[in-house]
Formats: C-alpha cells, sequence, structure tokens
C-alpha cells in the first residue's frame, strides 16, 4: 500500500482536528497538497511545519504538519468535520487510501517516549493549531532536549542549576496550557457598567441582552472567540452589588459572579467611565485582572495607569484590549521550541525533581519518567 489516510478525532465538531497519512508515498502524496508557509527545505523527522491545505488554487485550511516517523505524518487543522473530509478526500484523490485508525496505532513506534507517546494523545485534544505546535516542539526538542542535556554522561549541571531550570519550565507551562486548553475570561464590574455591551462587541453577534437598566443579567453568558494565540471564553457575570447581599433573587446571581471569578483565568473588571468611580471589590489573588474603563464615547475620562479606555458601543479601544489580555496571560512571555510540560505527569515529576537533591536519584527519575530508559530502584 503506497501511503494511508484516516483521520484520529472523533466524529462531530472540535477545535481542531487531526489526520494521519503514513505509508511509503506519504511525503508525495503530501507534497501535493500541502503548501508551506515561509521557508522549506523539506520534511525531516520531528519537523513541524505551518502551511495550507490547497485543492488546486482553492484553499481549504490552515494547517500544521508533524512528521512523526519514517513515513509518518499527521496533519492538524480547524476541527469542522467538513474540512477534514475535504483534506481526507484530497489526499485519496492524489494517491492515498483510506485505513482505519487501527493501523497507524499499530504502526506507532514501539520504542516511543513516554514524552513522545504523551505528544500524540495531547495534540489531540488542543484547541489551537497553535497549541499543536507547542506540543510537537516538546518532542525532539524542548522538554525532550532539555531532559537530554541533563542526562548527559559529562553533565556538570549543578542540583540547584536543574531546579531553577525546572521552575522556569513549569512557569512557561501555566502559559503554554492556556494556548493548548484555552482560557476563560470573566467580564466583572458593578451594574450597567457596559459587560453585555463588551462581550456582544467581542463575539461580534449578540449574545447577552443590552439594557440601561441595572441589573439585566442575572445569570451567566458566554461566546468563544480568539485572541492572539488563545481560544476564550468569555464570560459576562451579573454585576458585583453589594447591596444584592441581602436581595433575592440578586443574591444567587451574585455567588454564580464570585464563583465564575475564582475559576477563571482572566477577569476584566470594568467601571463606567460616566459614572464615580467605586471601591474595588475584593478580587482573587491569583487571577490576572486587566483594569478597562468602558462608555469613553460619552465623557473623556481622566487616564489612570495601567488602564484599557474604551467603548463597547463604537468599538473604539477594543483592539487595545485584546493587546492587554494577550499580554496578561504571557502570550509574549513564551518562545516558541522552548521547553514546558505539557500533561500532568509532567509537571508532577518536576515539581518532585524540585524536592529532590541527590543528583544519582533525579537522574534516574528523569530517565525513567521522561527519557524512557528503566533502571532498578535504588
Amino acid at each position: 500500500m503506497s501511503a494511508t489516510v484516516c483521520v484520529l478525532t472523533g466524529k462531530g465538531h472540535s477545535a481542531i482536528g487531526s489526520i494521519a497519512l503514513w505509508g511509503p508515498q506519504a511525503e508525495t502524496i503530501l507534497g501535493r497538497v500541502f503548501i508551506p508557509s515561509g521557508k522549506f527545505e523539506g520534511f525531516r523527522l520531528g519537523g513541524i511545519y505551518h502551511g495550507h491545505i490547497a485543492d488546486a488554487d482553492n484553499l481549504i485550511d490552515d494547517v500544521v504538519v508533524g512528521c512523526e516517523g519514517l513515513h509518518q505524518f499527521v496533519i492538524h487543522c480547524h476541527g469542522n468535520p467538513i474540512l477534514l473530509e475535504k483534506i481526507v478526500r484530497l489526499c485519496l484523490a492524489s494517491g492515498a487510501q483510506q485505513g482505519p485508525l487501527e493501523t497507524i496505532l499499530d504502526n506507532t513506534a514501539p520504542d516511543a517516549t513516554p514524552i513522545e507517546r504523551e505528544a500524540s494523545i495531547e495534540q489531540l485534544g488542543a484547541v489551537t493549531l497553535d497549541g499543536v505546535r507547542i506540543i510537537q516542539a516538546q518532542i525532539n526538542a524542548g522538554l525532550s532536549a532539555t531532559v537530554r542535556g541533563w542526562l548527559v554522561e559529562d553533565n556538570t549541571t549543578s542540583v540547584d542549576t536543574i531546579h531553577q531550570q525546572c521552575r522556569h519550565i513549569l512557569d512557561r507551562s501555566v502559559i503554554a496550557g492556556r494556548i493548548i486548553h484555552g482560557v476563560r475570561i470573566v467580564l466583572a464590574g458593578p451594574p450597567n457598567s457596559g459587560k453585555s455591551a463588551l462581550l456582544n462587541a467581542l463575539a461580534g453577534s449578540e449574545k447577552a441582552i443590552v439594557s440601561d437598566t441595572a441589573g439585566t443579567t442575572r445569570d451567566w453568558v458566554s461566546a468563544t472567540i480568539k485572541i492572539g494565540p488563545f481560544r476564550a471564553e468569555i464570560v459576562d457575570t451579573a454585576g458585583l452589588d453589594p447591596q444584592a447581599i441581602r436581595q433575592s433573587p440578586d443574591v444567587k446571581a451574585q455567588q454564580i459572579t464570585r464563583d465564575l471569578l475564582r475559576d477563571c483565568d482572566c477577569i476584566i473588571l470594568l467601571q463606567d467611565a460616566t459614572q464615580p468611580a467605586v471601591p474595588e471589590f475584593t478580587l482573587p489573588e491569583s487571577i490576572p485582572v486587566v483594569r478597562v474603563v468602558n462608555k469613553c464615547d460619552l465623557v473623556l475620562p481622566q487616564p489612570q495607569p495601567g488602564h484599557v479606555y474604551l467603548s463597547a458601543k463604537t468599538g473604539r479601544g477594543i483592539d487595545t484590549l485584546l493587546e492587554a489580555i494577550t499580554r496578561t496571560l504571557g502570550a509574549q512571555d513564551l518562545t516558541p521550541g522552548e521547553p514546558v510540560a505539557f500533561t500532568p505527569r509532567q509537571k508532577h515529576l518536576l515539581e518532585d525533581i524540585l524536592q529532590c537533591r541527590d543528583i544519582q536519584r533525579m537522574r534516574h527519575l528523569l530517565e525513567e519518567h521522561l527519557a524512557g530508559v528503566t533502571f532498578p530502584t535504588i
């Protein structure tokens, strides 16, 4: 069989879809349908390639292609099943044959390291192509390369230096996790500060009821959008109102809002430019906050450092807000290819390394659990 193609992800809509293409003619077939972005010098084992799939001059989708083994490729695209079907049909028209998922699983390298095996699974759950690229980069570079560097025979890296590098990896892993799995951003502020209007401006549709009456939103409403490398769920909540604590049914809405604030990745705290500033609400200390002054189409407020000024009604300042969100979530602090831990197991292992002072025990932990080499327990 010259080449086989099959869809790796489940049926139905998903954020990212993955298609396996493998066999002696896989690279030839991929060359007929894949147009790489930027400089391209051919596929190499472990390589990650961004570009698009096209049928003649008709663009089908932006994709990330990973070369995961000899004659083995995975095409990651957006998860619309129609796009997946188009790419599969294009591969079939270019000479591939359709095969069952079990065939590619049987052809997976038996000597794959734990990082390689986890990457093949985790990338199927990524919600953005940027997330797929981060995971792919950990296989032969990133985390794998860092671990190999710690394990070389002539390595003289001290325990303290390895601990410092572990802490940096774990810090970057928080940002990587946001890109891989998506983020939840909660809109908070006093009643009638424009949260629903801002949700609609960000979503580009009337997702929430907009009213001049304070307290219109008693339940939460959300919309999912793309912000930089992040897939973000934006959640509109009931206005935070201390007086509502003693009033029903608002008391339940207030509790829902506070629960959402404790379980999110970022808070957008709104202030109404036409109203006197209110005392800042007590927010979870661990959640980053973007402070926004809304309704700036009605008045020109006195600038305050670190605030974003916008009008949800007219759209002025929305781009500035998106840049502030991307910056607050740390996108600029993560360089592609840097080592990150992308599974809970990897993170727990690095945390165990941080508790370990014995260099030999540390090496055995790394060799067994990340490099895939098994040693007797010591």
